[in-house]
Order: structure tokens, then C-alpha cells, then sequence
């Protein structure tokens, strides 16, 4: 958005975080226990589109950066246009695992269960940004609206469904990763 002018450059406010993690269905058949189990031959894994999704840039970062995108890669049997679509193929049991957010956990209790990644394979967390943007008749209007997006009552809905209410929070399970980026 900042790029391609949308909103202005910094001028954003991070309402809600997220750390990647391994979704898998309730069953975890495959008895997937880490990140370097999804090497593991004859797996079905999904990631998001690291096109499209951040999630899927994500992802491919994260299995880059500890040395298991090469051996994941030939596992990787689909590519999901949303993290919606991510969790809902684990929930299904679709595929053996994703690389998804900690926060699926709360989408579909009872068919998929996350596990967590170690602290050290954390590269980045995710934030959700809200802003202002350029084409806004109402810059008022939207400013409150982010501010309510702010306020306790907010984070305390983040929260329920599993969403990181602070940065301080979310660095307690990734205390040695990068925040946000492209």
C-alpha cells in the first residue's frame, strides 16, 4: 500500500501480531512433531502462494532460513491463495501439515492442532497493520475507527481468537525474531 501510494510511507499502526507455526489435522497421523519433519518423503504439505500471500513469503523464508526448503520443497503438493484456505485444507485433512499462524489453533479446534516451532526457527513476526488510506473522504471517521481498533475491548477480541494483543506478547514465543518486513 505505502508503494503504491494507497497510504502514506510509516504512517500505519500494528493492531494485532502472528508467528508462524505447523498446522496439522487433529489425527497427526504422521506423528509430525517439528519443522524438519516435514521433510520427511511422501508427505503432503501446503504452503500459501508466496506470490500473493504473505503467509506463503512467509513460509518459504522460514524453511530458507533453517536450511529445509530444498528438502520440503519436493513434499509441497498445492499452494493456497489465503491463509483461510491454508487452514481450511488442514482442518479437512487435505494435506499432512501447513506452514500456517499459531492463531489457527482457535479457527478449527476440533479437526487441526498447532505446533509450535522452536523459538530459535522463528525468523519473523507477522503484524496486522491498520492505516489510513490516501483516498479516505473521511480521515476522521478512520482514525477513530483505528483507535478503536486499539482499545482494550479490541485486544481482548484479538486475544480470544488467538491473535497477539502486543509485540511484548508475541516476543515472549519468538523472542529472537525480526517484525514485519517484505
Amino acid at each position: 500500500a505505502e508503494k503504491k501510494g494507497i497510504v502514506k510511507k510509516n504512517d500505519y499502526t500494528a493492531i494485532a501480531w502472528l508467528i508462524p507455526a505447523i498446522a496439522v489435522p487433529v489425527r497427526n497421523s504422521i506423528k509430525i512433531r517439528d519443522l524438519s519433519d516435514l521433510a520427511k518423503p511422501g508427505l503432503k504439505i501446503l504452503i500459501a502462494n508466496p506470490e500473493s500471500v504473505c503467509l506463503g513469503v512467509y513460509a518459504v523464508e522460514l524453511l530458507k532460513k533453517n536450511g529445509l526448503y530444498e528438502k520440503v520443497k519436493p513434499n509441497i503438493v498445492t499452494y493456497s491463495e489465503s491463509c483461510a484456505k491454508t487452514a481450511s485444507l488442514v482442518a479437512m485433512g487435505i494435506v499432512d501439515a501447513a506452514i500456517g499462524w499459531s492463531v489457527f489453533k482457535k479457527w478449527n479446534p476440533d479437526r487441526m492442532k498447532i505446533i509450535p516451532l522452536k523459538q530459535k526457527e522463528i525468523v519473523r513476526i507477522a503484524f496486522i497493520p491498520a492505516a489510513v488510506t490516501n483516498y479516505s473522504s473521511k480521515k476522521e471517521f478512520s482514525r477513530e475507527f483505528i483507535k478503536f481498533l486499539q482499545s482494550d475491548f479490541s485486544k481482548n477480541i484479538f486475544h480470544k481468537w488467538g491473535f497477539y494483543s502486543s509485540i511484548e506478547d508475541a516476543r515472549i514465543d519468538a523472542p529472537f525474531a525480526d517484525v514485519g518486513g517484505e
